[in-house]
């Protein structure tokens, strides 16, 4: 009995060996087959193209980036020059910029401050700066906001 369950055992033994190198060459017992190299290209093939698309996507991502650091740039600039006008006026004044982005400055009066201390009444005025452009087949803005004091000014001043 001891004997035939080493038969046995022998026997298991060898059909496992044997089914380990099933899609082998007979007789060879180095290399990979047709199958794991296919598998293997297989897999290659899926990484590299995971792998370019997130490189493209991040591509994408750096150009949308730059292109609103580009209208934020623009709309401090604007910004900037109608907080350096001493003199406003109610009103809403466009303009391009050349580079593919438009600009629209909205300007409205709030209410007038009369003191004595000052010899001139300001306005507490509302500015709103817009910077748009289209990228990639979608239209994308930036817009600031802000409240300032000036002097009234009936003729308005000029943003080009």
């Amino acid at each position: 009995m001891n004997s035939l369950l080493k038969t046995i055992a022998a026997a298991i033994g060898r059909s496992l060996n044997q089914s380990r190198h099933l899609f082998r060459a007979p007789g060879s017992r180095r290399g990979f087959t047709l199958i794991e190299t296919l598998v293997a290209f297989m897999i290659l093939s899926i990484a590299l193209v995971v792998v370019l698309q997130l490189f493209s996507g991040s591509m994408k991502s750096l150009k949308i980036s730059n292109d609103y650091e580009r209208g934020i740039f623009h709309a401090k600039e604007k910004m900037e020059s109608v907080l350096l006008s001493k003199r406003l006026a109610p009103g809403e004044f466009s303009g391009d910029f050349g580079d593919g982005y438009q600009w629209r400055i909205d300007i409205s009066a709030g209410e007038k401050i009369t003191d004595r201390d000052t010899p001139t009444p300001v306005t507490l005025f509302n500015i709103i700066v817009s910077v748009a452009w289209q990228r990639l087949g979608r239209d994308r803005n930036y817009r600031l906001k802000t409240q300032t004091l000036a002097v009234w000014s009936d003729h308005g001043p000029s943003f080009n």
